[in-house]
């Protein structure tokens, strides 16, 4: 599964510009697994500071941007050498990135995504492929010391989230890349996901494009026979 070099702009630090505005910083996963963030630079608006690693020798196979209890944004990232998930905060008296283990994920974790599953407001719990596992690792806000697991199809490589199943939050997507499969995980009011279907989509699927939102994923979704 290939490294991910989409760039995430997010005030991960909580520096406002002279109007009270937030300050966006900048975020990148580079080819050797460092995640580089670069400050914003408060005299110049949309430019940023020279980068730096933040998790230096803790290469990261994917990384995505969470919310913690108060609202602020951390980093999560697979660790590239365990089965680890590490958790990025900012430390403004330190004025640098604190590392600490939210929770071991299954056999080889690919993916990592953010999302609002338990109604909250805040994109606060994160959900985890496990190629090698051929499962997902689910850890919901307050609990990422005791995650969840449930199997998927034959390599999961890839995450989206969707309204499919009700009004109990989003469902959990998964595409399955050596199975050739979508398999949908579907909230309920315990957010256990423990109901699921899986759907045929052909052979080497890959990623799944959210990049426009939800209406990009239900439309994939149609087209192969997932939703009606």
């Amino acid at each position: 599964i290939a490294i991910r070099h989409v760039p995430f702009l997010q005030d991960l630090t909580g520096h406002k510009d002279g109007g009270g505005q937030p300050i966006l910083d900048q975020l990148i996963l580079d080819g050797s697994g460092d995640l580089l963030f670069r400050q914003g630079d408060a005299l110049h608006p949309g430019q940023f500071l020279p980068a730096a690693t933040i998790n230096k020798a803790i290469p990261a196979r994917d990384a995505t941007l969470f919310q913690t209890a108060d609202g602020a944004w951390a980093v999560a990232a697979v660790d590239a050498r365990d089965n680890d998930i590490s958790i990025y905060t900012w430390n403004a008296a330190m004025n640098r990135f604190d590392r600490g283990v939210a929770f071991i994920a299954g056999d080889l974790p690919v993916r990592i995504a953010a999302a609002d599953l338990t109604s909250t407001g805040l994109l606060d719990d994160l959900v985890v492929a496990n190629d090698f596992g051929d499962s997902v690792t689910i850890a919901l806000a307050g609990h990422f010391d005791a995650p969840i697991t449930r199997g998927v199809g034959t390599a999961p490589s890839d995450i989206a989230f969707a309204n499919l199943g009700g009004a109990d939050g989003p469902d959990i997507v998964v595409s399955d890349q050596a199975s050739g499969d979508f398999t949908v995980l579907y909230n309920d009011p315990t957010h256990a996901f423990s109901q699921q279907s899986r759907y045929r989509a052909g052979a080497g699927l890959f990623d799944i494009d959210e990049s426009t939102g939800q209406q990009t994923v239900l439309s994939q979704l149609l087209a192969n026979g997932v939703v009606a």
